[in-house]
């Protein structure tokens, strides 16, 4: 069966000051290394002015064009998709020029860590290291999982470390990403489902908190399992999608944690923290809180607990609650202070 060809002619004249040769091609062909390796094609420069001197291509007296080659179609589409996002969509073809020169792509390595649960660092490893020395093949760069014994037994994960050039990271990070995104949409083996969760981009910072404590902290806490992928979405690059993963109620505790850091609405709990969070009707909230603060302030000072409620209702929410969060250093008081609260809320409770 004959290879497939697609041809999609690159407007010039349209926008004549964009240099588009240079984007598709990147410095040192990176993206164009990088746009053959995602989608499985073969993608070249054709027509008019792809080359100084003729070529004898029986194409070269074209319009100035990028020839897609591939063996299926879905390879065609994928690598169109890539081509035709550089050359149809002005504002993304400046942001990956200047994306472009403020990384430089120069001859120094840079190493990219990427935090991986330990039940999916077997997937990335592949059965006799198969896998990983396919993502090396691909990547050019070099990848090493950290060792069972160099990291800390009360982790739930092991860091993958990419080392290589900056346009060879950026492939095997997005190779990583569909690797770990495929097997979590098809099932990962962790106990319990998986969900979504799409945070706005700028603030997965964080959420994974400094050398990753926070994200660390949510797991332990919730006792669910959270991928954060290294890149923004493709489709939307304002947003990233992370992957929840454990129990109903595991995924729960995470997704409102997150969404409470996400919101700026209340301050990081502390490490070894217990904490639980409720939902309360919007409309009853001054309840809560009480006169100048007097009724929240009771039930903290008689458990000895901390309450946070956040200034806003949870978004989407309707009817309209807001989550509150409940800490303590131990459980006991926290279950005493929900109580009290509950008990406000049924008009039964002590106000101050």
């Amino acid at each position: 069966m004959g290879k497939k060809l697609k041809k999609v002619y690159i407007p010039v004249e349209k926008y004549p000051d964009i240099n588009f040769m240079g984007l598709l091609i990147g410095p040192r062909g990176s993206n164009q290394k990088r746009m053959e390796t995602l989608s499985g094609s073969k993608i070249l420069i054709r027509g008019r002015g792809s080359s100084k001197e003729p070529s004898g291509d029986a194409d070269e007296d074209e319009d100035l064009h990028v020839l897609i080659t591939a063996d299926t179609d879905e390879q065609i589409a994928r690598a169109q998709r890539e081509v035709e996002d550089i050359l149809f969509n002005p504002e993304q073809a400046m942001k990956l020029k200047q994306e472009q020169l403020r990384h430089g792509y120069g001859d120094d390595n840079t190493t990219l860590n990427i935090p991986v649960p330990k039940s999916l660092v077997g997937l990335i490893i592949g059965k006799g290291g198969e896998t990983i020395r396919e993502l090396q093949g691909k990547s050019g760069c070099h990848i090493q999982v950290a060792r069972e014994n160099e990291v800390n037994p009360d982790l739930t994960e092991r860091t993958v470390m990419c080392s290589g050039t900056p346009a060879q990271v950026e492939i095997a990070k997005q190779l990583i990403t569909d690797l770990l995104g495929d097997r979590l949409h098809g099932g990962s083996g962790h106990s319990g489902e998986t969900m979504k969760l799409s945070v706005p981009n700028d603030k997965v910072g964080l959420i994974i908190g400094r050398q990753g404590s926070t994200v660390k902290g949510v797991q332990q806490r919730s006792g669910a399992s959270i991928v954060i992928p290294p890149a923004p979405d493709t489709e939307n690059p304002g947003l990233r999608t992370l992957m929840i993963t454990g129990s109903h109620d595991a995924r729960e505790k995470a997704r409102q944690e997150i969404q409470l850091l996400v919101s700026d609405q209340h301050s990081l709990v502390p490490a070894g923290t217990n904490v639980i969070y409720m939902q309360i009707p919007n409309d009853r909230v001054g309840i809560v809180i009480g006169r100048g603060g007097s009724t929240i302030k009771a039930v903290q000072d008689r458990n000895n607990v901390r309450v946070q409620i956040p200034n806003v209702v949870d978004p989407g929410s309707m009817p309209e609650v807001r989550t509150i969060t409940i800490s303590a250093s131990n459980m006991e008081s926290i279950a005493m202070a929900k109580a009290e609260i509950d008990a406000i809320l049924l008009g039964v409770g002590v106000h101050v």
